[in-house]
């Protein structure tokens, strides 16, 4: 049994009919307008034309309540390493008064791969490091005749802190054109050292800055605090947590995403 619900379509010019059927949005090849604005049970909703033209076409609809996860990687290929950039989010957990408080700020993970042949690089052999807002925030204030160094214990506060180390070296080229980012991970437990290092040129950190000094209020949770429906904002699919429903990507990592401190 389907559900119908009113439909009413507000300026553009249309023909034909449309139904709502329990969350979706379905279109007749006949139904044809330009840049609407819907508004189904009360609330107002802008829609890419094309985008539902394309859902239309292949017979595929997204739930309105189901998110779509976006992976927005960018990486920097050099002749003996590559180096990717991704964003991970900030946490929250759910107070018994379903208020969400900031759990975990979020990084910027950078991994490296050694080169195996030309353009070709082993991600099976990745190491991470995934930089902090205040390591973000001494990359944005580095300038280019300075030199940075962090050093990271993933195990940090467990009974096998020491067993596996890591140290990032950001230094200057000697023409003071580019950095050489240096990744250094000693590994106790598998008795095995990885040295892994790349060139960054003047303008490839200039992409890092920015995309660090735009990254930043939305790994402190800020970007949610600003909102006006708050966390709800996010669109992401529920989770219960203490009893209250919550986004679930802002409780905890996406799965396939390997946090630096679980290596």
């Amino acid at each position: 049994m389907w559900a119908v619900a009113r439909t009413k379509v507000l300026g553009g010019t249309c023909g034909g009919t449309m139904e709502s059927v329990l969350g979706y949005t379905k279109l007749p090849s006949v139904f044809s307008f330009s840049m609407p604005k819907l508004e189904l049970g009360g609330v107002s909703i802008r829609r890419s034309m094309a985008t539902m033209a394309a859902h239309e076409a292949t017979g595929s609809f997204v739930s309105e309540t189901r998110p779509r996860r976006v992976f927005a990687d960018h990486v920097f290929y050099k002749g003996k390493c590559a180096l990717n950039m991704r964003l991970i989010k900030p946490t929250f957990k759910i107070s018994d008064s379903g208020d969400a408080i900031l759990s975990r700020e979020g990084t910027v993970m950078l991994e490296f791969a050694p080169s195996i042949s030309q353009r070709q690089y082993d991600w099976g052999k990745k190491q991470l490091f995934a930089l902090s807002v205040s390591e973000l925030g001494q990359i944005l204030a580095l300038t280019p005749s300075e030199s940075l160094e962090f050093f990271h214990d993933p195990n940090m506060g467990k009974s096998d802190a020491g067993m596996v180390r890591k140290s990032l070296k950001i230094e200057p080229t000697t023409d003071r054109n580019g950095f050489f980012f240096g990744l250094t991970v000693a590994n106790k437990v598998e008795k095995a050292e990885a040295r892994l290092n790349i060139p960054i040129s003047k303008g490839e950190f200039a992409i890092i800055r920015s995309a660090a000094n735009y990254a930043l209020p939305y790994l402190m949770g800020w970007h949610y605090a600003t909102e006006v429906n708050g966390i709800d904002e996010a669109g992401a699919s529920g989770a219960s947590v203490s009893g209250t429903t919550a986004p679930r990507s802002l409780v905890q990592p996406p799965s396939d995403i390997d946090p630096e401190w679980d290596k």
